[in-house]
């Protein structure tokens, strides 16, 4: 039997053997092996094969005239050679010679890889690259890719694909039964009542924000992780004296009330309290709504794919919304119904799910909230839900003479973006240090987002009210657009032209409404067919139809469960989502029928031109009659004035305009 030495290596799982003239070099583990024959330094043959098997080895040996035999003795050598240095019998040898998995996950716990999970059950590691640390999750290419170079670093050759995909499955262990739960953000995240923006940039610095000011912090400093896409650009160091101010010379805006509408959604971006606006900009052709789109996200979120295309379900959705703060959509038409509603969902906060690829039951959940940015020709949120959420703005169209080239756009835009930039943090610092004292006098949809915007004022030269104001006079565009959206909101105003109220079943209003369109509006698939489909559309459409005057009340009085339906107009009656019996009419007539009266504060939105002012009157049941009287029911939050019978809210008292018009709000 020939004399062999063996050298093995159990980093790379190479195993050396040498024997006169020849060498061989086998590789790998498991039955089939590399085995490379070298003779005179010079490679002579490479194959694959079992070298456990005699017939495997004679079949290598017989490549070779003349030296068959000596390779065959060789080779059988060669093979008690192997099963010897790999042997599991010796305990010391198993401790010198750990797997390439095993050394790939001591690797990453001698550098002190931080192991964590998110409350979804996501894996996390978070280490130091040169000087800052980075947070990545363990699935993630990034981290295989971290893994992979030190163990080049530390060994001098390459792991394998399976000992990586067994490295990350052990680590992702750890994280998840070792390791503690921690959130991780993308690019905003909230900690201690401060707010933190990721800057994007190589060195992993990140922005904080409380009520005292901002400032740039190393990562390592800063209390809360960060993820970053891959689309994900890096933010400009922001100027310290920054404003918005010069925001009106990159956008087209018609007047100064959409100009406030859109710094507003910036700085209502950051705002973590409550929902997340959607801006809507639609103009015809040529009124640079992709263009005004584009620059707004770059501000505070830039990304190498800033806008997208009409998603093609939830899951692509759920994609753009975990990669950027800010999630835009350019040129949508029509949107469906479930686009619509998972908008909804992602502006005010619910769980949006998506299957995870390769798996049956396993589920990738986005439970998380996002401003959104919408542009189109046409008005896009038709849906009442989705214009509660929505400022929208009209571009008016760019004349040839004014227009700009992208070149010279995009060269103004990077001279003013640390300016912008600073302008928006300010404007965050200031909302910050008002929070919790702003009370607005009409609560509207989303009015976590106005108060926090308004709270903002100050640091953007606004006046008081300036916000609300501009943001319930985009309501009424969102209202007129809602009720054309359906066939049924444009014949129900014209049925109720001459009608004060109107009460029946709503197979009887179907009846009467549909005599009054022609035969393309019956044939038209949103027209109502049956009865319980009108009942759905007043409902969906009670909100807005508020807003113009008509009350829309649902009842189900009677042992039969008949559903009755009443119309009021310019009187008090409120439907059951109210929870409010239906109010008699005041013996006084409405001195104004322009203007309906306002609902009760619940948080739902408010028309901007509720005859209604406040002020903080003393109410002393010893002073004489000042034009208010409480409701006489039991337990109401009615405030009714006793000249009008306008319903007021109960946790104010109200003036009514029409009844001392000298009051002042």
């Amino acid at each position: 039997m020939p004399d062999l030495t063996f050298t093995h290596d159990p980093a790379t799982t190479t195993t050396t053997f040498h024997a006169s003239r020849h060498a061989y070099r086998l590789e790998g583990k498991g039955r089939q092996r590399s085995l490379t024959l070298i003779f005179d330094d010079t490679v002579q043959a490479v194959d694959r094969l079992d070298i456990g098997s005699q017939k495997a080895r004679d079949a290598f040996a017989g490549r070779f005239n003349g030296r068959s035999t000596t390779i065959a003795q060789e080779l059988m050598a060669l093979a008690a050679g192997a099963e010897q240095a790999t042997s599991d019998g010796d305990e010391s040898t198993n401790e010198s010679r750990p797997s390439q998995a095993t050394l790939l996950v001591n690797l990453a716990t001698a550098a002190g890889v931080d192991l964590f999970h998110d409350h979804n059950g996501e894996a996390y590691a978070s280490f130091m690259v040169e000087g800052h640390r980075e947070t990545v999750a363990i699935k993630a290419k990034a981290f295989r890719s971290w893994l992979a170079r030190g163990y080049f670093e530390q060994y001098g050759g390459a792991p394998g694909s399976q000992a990586l995909q067994d490295a990350q499955t052990v680590l992702s262990g750890q994280a998840l039964y070792q390791g503690a739960q921690v959130e991780v953000w993308t690019r905003l995240a909230e900690h201690e009542d401060r707010l933190y923006v990721d800057l994007g940039d190589d060195a992993w610095q990140v922005i904080e924000i409380g009520p005292d000011g901002w400032r740039v912090l190393p990562s390592a400093e800063a209390p809360v992780k960060f993820r970053r896409s891959r689309s994900m650009l890096a933010l400009p160091m922001p100027d310290p004296g920054g404003s918005l101010d010069d925001l009106g010379l990159l956008v087209n805006v018609r007047d100064d009330d959409d100009l406030v509408l859109i710094k507003g959604w910036l700085v209502g971006a950051l705002c973590s309290e409550g929902g997340r606006a959607i801006l809507e900009l639609t103009g015809e052709q040529g009124s640079c709504k992709t263009t005004t789109a584009r620059i707004l996200k770059r501000i505070i979120d830039p990304s190498g794919v800033p806008l997208r295309t009409t998603p093609r379900d939830e899951r692509d959705l759920v994609i753009a919304a975990s990669n950027g703060l800010i999630v835009a959509f350019d040129n949508l038409s029509e949107p469906k119904d479930w686009f619509s509603d998972a908008l909804c969902r992602l502006s005010t906060g619910g769980g949006i799910g998506g299957r995870e690829l390769y798996t049956d039951t396993d589920e990738v959940v986005l439970d998380a909230q996002r401003p959104c940015l919408l542009t189109g020709i046409n008005t896009v949120a038709t849906r009442s839900d989705l214009g509660d959420r929505t400022l929208s703005v009209t571009l008016p169209a760019v004349p040839a003479e004014q227009r700009r080239t992208e070149a010279d756009l995009w060269a103004d835009f990077d001279a003013l973006h640390a300016r912008l930039l600073g302008g928006v943090l300010n404007a965050a610092v200031a909302a910050l240090a008002s929070r919790g004292t702003i009370d607005l006098p009409r609560k509207p949809r989303l009015a976590d987002f106005v108060a926090w915007v308004e709270g903002a004022s100050p640091a953007l030269g606004w006046a008081p009210g300036d916000f609300l104001s501009a943001f319930e006079a985009s309501r009424h565009n969102v209202d007129a657009v809602a009720i054309e959206a359906l066939a049924i909101g444009p014949t129900l105003l014209r049925f109720m032209q001459d009608r004060d109220e109107w009460e029946g079943t709503a197979s009887q209003l179907l009846e009467q409404l549909t005599a009054l369109i022609d035969d393309a509006t019956k044939r038209d698939r949103d027209w109502p067919k049956r009865a319980n489909r009108l009942s759905n559309q007043l409902r969906r459409l009670s909100p807005n139809l508020r807003q113009v005057g008509l009350w829309v009340g649902l009842d189900r009085p009677g042992a039969a469960g008949t559903r009755t339906i009443t119309l009021t107009k310019n009187s008090p009656v409120w439907d059951r989502q109210y929870r409010q019996d239906r109010q008699s009419p005041s013996e006084n007539p409405r001195r104004d029928a322009e203007n309906p009266p306002t609902l009760p504060d619940d948080g739902d939105r408010q028309s901007s031109s509720v005859p209604f002012a406040w002020d903080n009157l003393p109410d002393d049941p010893d002073d004489p009659d000042d034009g208010f009287a409480r409701s006489s029911e039991e337990g109401s939050v009615v405030v009714e004035c006793s000249s009008c019978g306008a319903p007021l809210p109960d946790d104010r008292t109200y003036i009514c305009r029409n009844c001392q018009p000298d009051a002042t709000g």
